[in-house]
């Protein structure tokens, strides 16, 4: 602690030492958390306590970020710093970063929630939320085109409905959203007793418990808002629930943090219902099966089958919780699970395909195609366009060559 001090006094005295300086030094979050009054007010005598640097970001949004001194918060704004001021970073893509106030900041990062206590008090303005700019839009849209590349589905995803998706991403995006990333419950807590709304929503429909569930991998922190209140059974636009959301897999987590799926478990308790679907047809179960490549799948599916979710419901174009989890999913227990729990192996979606057959089209473990054989899925049957699932293999570069693929070769001549 001692030697971040001295740091922090060297950085200010090279600040004194250069007249000429108009501008904040670049200081750590490290720095900001050890900041103190005393060294504040040295800092100020020689800076614009309003200078915002090339990501518009003040020294009231640092310290709002990483320092836990609500002093320190206090000093800045009695000598004028300003509350409600913006930042214009968008470099984040979809974590939703950019057009953000120093409560907003505090509400994200800060552990201590006396910080959004001060700044309320302040004047900061709960209500605020973010404004959408074509850079930030420009920036999300990237990011979400990297995470569907890692499933698969850059593909077959519309630019323009992600642009939209993104605008609507961001207008209403609030201060309790805000909050969804922070780990500590207590933040939620303040929050919502100045007065936040626990179900505002963005344009797109989401909510707080929707952003925690993807983004927080803090049990206490989704407990915190359906204390308050949160509507479990909320749908955004597209008709994705909090519980969905949850089964589909983290968005992001921090390195060497695994999934909890007992967040599951704690929606499933506040009355989350498992028999929602999407516009298209999607149930928590399929979200689960289709979307979720993590180490949490099978968990999370066992939570929902033990539940009550049933293993045959289909979308609106036919396609059931192991279909989806053949084409897309490369975990061969999650496809064991589905059949364990009587899933019907050769059920067929609207273009005439059963699991097999998507499998063998799309999926890159040939590990899946031996284990739906083996449960006796049925070769023979033809797709609408003609085609069996030794048709679909040939174009499947991942499984030419593989016993999985000769094994299929071998009993369709049978």
């Amino acid at each position: 602690m001692y030697l971040k001090r001295l740091i922090v006094f060297l950085l200010l005295l090279f600040s004194i030492i250069d007249l000429s300086a108009q501008s904040w030094p670049e200081l750590t979050s490290n720095l900001w958390e050890e900041m103190t009054p005393s060294l504040l007010l040295e800092y100020l005598d020689h800076n614009d306590v309003n200078f915002q640097d090339s990501n518009g970001k003040t020294a009231l949004i640092f310290a709002a970020s990483y320092c836990q001194e609500p002093e320190v918060i206090k000093l800045l704004v009695k000598t004028g710093a300003k509350i409600n001021v913006r930042d214009n970073w968008g470099s984040a893509g979809s974590l939703g970063i950019g057009g953000w106030t120093a409560l907003m900041w505090a509400a994200r990062l800060n552990p201590n929630p006396a910080i959004v206590k001060v700044l309320i008090d302040a004047g900061a303005d709960i209500k605020t939320q973010r404004i959408p700019t074509p850079e930030l839009i420009e920036e999300i849209v990237k990011a979400d085109l990297e995470f569907y590349s890692h499933s698969g589905f850059d593909k077959i995803v519309d630019r323009k409905k992600l642009e939209e998706s993104a605008s609507e991403a961001i207008i209403g995006w609030s201060v309790i959203m805000a909050a969804s990333f922070n780990k500590n419950p207590d933040v939620i807590d303040a929050l919502i007793e100045a007065g936040a709304d626990v179900n505002a929503r963005s344009g797109g429909g989401e909510t707080a418990l929707m952003y925690t569930v993807s983004f927080n991998n803090n049990a206490a922190v989704i407990r915190s808002l359906i204390a308050a209140g949160a509507q479990v059974n909320a749908q955004r636009k597209d008709g994705f629930t909090a519980l969905m959301l949850a089964a589909a897999g983290p968005e992001f987590f921090q390195d060497g943090e695994k999934p909890d799926p007992t967040i599951i478990k704690i929606l499933l308790d506040a009355g989350a219902d498992l028999h929602i679907q999407t516009e298209s047809g999607l149930t928590a179960l399929m979200a689960a099966s289709m979307f979720n490549q993590s180490i949490s799948v099978l968990d999370n599916v066992n939570i929902l089958i033990e539940g009550g979710a049933d293993v045959n419901t289909r979308d609106h174009f036919g396609s059931t919780a192991l279909i989806f989890g053949s084409e897309y999913n490369h975990n061969a227990e999650l496809i064991e699970a589905l059949l364990k729990a009587g899933a019907n192996i050769n059920a067929r979606n609207e273009k005439g395909q059963t699991a097999l057959m998507v499998a063998a089209q799309h999926n890159r473990n040939p590990a899946i195609i031996d284990l739906l054989m083996s449960a006796g899925a049925d070769i023979s049957i033809k797709s609408n366009e003609g085609k069996t699932a030794f048709n679909y293999a040939q174009s499947n570069l991942a499984l030419i060559g593989t016993s999985a693929y000769y094994t299929l070769s071998k009993r369709s001549i049978e």
